[in-house]
This record gives C-alpha cells, sequence and structure tokens, in this order.
C-alpha cells in the first residue's frame, strides 16, 4: 500500500510555512523542511527560518542541522529527507514536505542517481577560475561540454555549474542525463501542492521581506559567522543575501545598495523558482493571493493530508 506524502511548495515569499505550519499543527503532524538555506545554525534571518511560535507548533526536521561549513548535496538530502519522512510514517503520522528549493524537492519525489563523490581539487581548480576569470567563465565550460545543463542553469550559480562539470568530469554524462534515467523504486504516493499569487504582489512581499531581515539582525547574524571563523566563500554564506551584507561589511558598497541588490536577487530568484516549478505537471496550484485565498487553500491540503 502507498504511503502518501504531502509537498507545498512555491516561490520564496508566497506564504509556504504559514499554511504548512497551520496544517500540521491541525493533524498533529511535523514538517521536513526541503530549504538548503535552512539546514545551517546560526544564519537564521537571512533564511527565513521558521519562528520558535511556528516550530513549537509544528516541529521542524532539517532545520538547523549542519554548521555553515559542512559539505551537503542534495543526493545526501535525498537521503535524510526519505529517513525523517519514514520515521514519521512508522509514528503514524503524514509527512508534510515545505520548501522552495526544487532540487531537493525533485530529490525527495523522483530520487537522484548515485552521484560521484566530490573531486577536491577539480573544485579547487574551478574557483581558481572564478577568481581569476569569473564564474561566467566556468560556465562557458559547461556550455562547452554540457550545454542542455548550462542551457538550465544560469550562470551565477556556481554551485550548480561546478557540480555539473564534477559529474560530467567522472562519468562523461549530462547531469541532466543520468537524472533522467534513474529511477527509485518506493511506496511512496506524494501529492504536490505550488501556492502562487500575482507576481507584482509577490515581488512587493519579498522587498518588504528583505527590509525586514535587515532591521531584524541579518548584519548581526552575518558578522558572527564571520567572527566565527567561517570562509566568505562557503556555501551557506553564499546564499540569497549573505553576499551583498558581507560586502557592505567590508565597506565596499553602502546599506542601501546591499538592500537593492537583495530585492533585485530575489526578485530574480523568485522568477527561476516559479519556471523551475511550473514545469511540473504534477503539482496543484493553489491562489494565496487574498486571505479568502490562503484559508482556502489551507483547508484543501489539509483535506488531502487526510484531516477531517
Amino acid at each position: 500500500m502507498e504511503r502518501q506524502v504531502i509537498l507545498v511548495v512555491g516561490a520564496t515569499g508566497v506564504g509556504k510555512t504559514g499554511i504548512a505550519v497551520e496544517v500540521a499543527e491541525r493533524l498533529g503532524t511535523e514538517i521536513v523542511s526541503a530549504d538548503s538555506r535552512q539546514l545551517y545554525r546560526g544564519l537564521d534571518v537571512g533564511s527565513a527560518k521558521p519562528t520558535a511560535d511556528e516550530r513549537r507548533r509544528a516541529p521542524h526536521r532539517l532545520v538547523d542541522v549542519l554548521d555553515p561549513d559542512e559539505y551537503y548535496n542534495v543526493a545526501m538530502y535525498e537521503r535524510d529527507a526519505l529517513r525523517e519522512i519514514d520515521d514519521l510514517f512508522a509514528e503514524g503520522k503524514t509527512p508534510i514536505v515545505v520548501g522552495g528549493s526544487g532540487l531537493y524537492v525533485q530529490a525527495v519525489v523522483e530520487g537522484m542517481f548515485d552521484a560521484p563523490d566530490a573531486d577536491p581539487a577539480y573544485r579547487a581548480e574551478l574557483e581558481r577560475v572564478r577568481r581569476e576569470e569569473g564564474a561566467e567563465r566556468a560556465h562557458q565550460m559547461l556550455a562547452e561540454v554540457d550545454p542542455s545543463s548550462a542551457e538550465a542553469i544560469p550562470p551565477g550559480n556556481f554551485k550548480r555549474v561546478v557540480r555539473a562539470l564534477e559529474v560530467y568530469r567522472a562519468t562523461g554524462k549530462s547531469i541532466r542525463v543520468l537524472r533522467e534515467e534513474y529511477r527509485r523504486g518506493d511506496d511512496y504516493a506524494f501529492r504536490t501542492f505550488g501556492l502562487t499569487m500575482d507576481r507584482a504582489e509577490l515581488y512587493r512581499r519579498v522587498e518588504r521581506r528583505v527590509d525586514a531581515m535587515l532591521r531584524s539582525g541579518m548584519i548581526e547574524e552575518t558578522e558572527r559567522a564571520l567572527r566565527a571563523g567561517y570562509d566568505p566563500s562557503v556555501n551557506a554564506l553564499n546564499a540569497l543575501g549573505y553576499p551583498h551584507v558581507i560586502a557592505h561589511l567590508r565597506g565596499e558598497i553602502s546599506l542601501e545598495r546591499a538592500a537593492e541588490l537583495m530585492k533585485r536577487d530575489t526578485r530574480r530568484f523568485v522568477k527561476r523558482q516559479t519556471t523551475w516549478f511550473k514545469r511540473d505537471k504534477r503539482i496543484e496550484w493553489l491562489p494565496v493571493g487574498s486571505e479568502e485565498e490562503r484559508r482556502a487553500a489551507t483547508e484543501k491540503i489539509f483535506g488531502a493530508a487526510g484531516g477531517d
């Protein structure tokens, strides 16, 4: 018998956490995070982690499980997320997976191929390329050997560019081809709900969120991470917004300019997230632009999860 897993996905700022917490609280279950930024301890404001009250109402798994400099990849996330899902089933609870990291959601639903291990020497070489020639050169290198992946990965997403190059170097195959060839055997039945609203309103929401983050401690938490000795190049500090705060702390840009760049990059990120999820025809889209729509979406997801 298939075991049902509920997923709640959508762009940054659309309100996934609020709805998922309400559903999970009413069901007496827990949330498995599918957010690549919320894994890291100490980086709470900039990653928009659920609040203490939200985590009290609905415990969140795979939040605050790594130090900022710990290596982690999507295959490791698949392993950890499925373990948490199985644990919740063992406790008689319906798992609710929530997040906007498309690859993490894909890993839960479809599984990831048995990827080659990281190659530190090759990564160091690509980091040298980025320092000396720019991230665009690494993207050009990918386009030369794996044009389909290069088309799908923005030049600015250096982490994904590196991984695609690394996989091609080790296997001679495109990372996209390897993903398409892989099929995981399991007994999960996934039902995925995507939350959506007018793009202009979503942009206004994320811009307000950036202002709130900067007022609420993002600068201070970035300072703490740097004082603790974490290199600015670690993945956790390359997450959306932190590089601009670091540039401000170094005196390279004003706080106002940092905020402008964070808003610009967040809008771009929202656009990429939306494009990613819209490709998945299995997703049931629910509008949440008004309070009435939000309540209707909550009831829809609650009912699908087995709520009375």
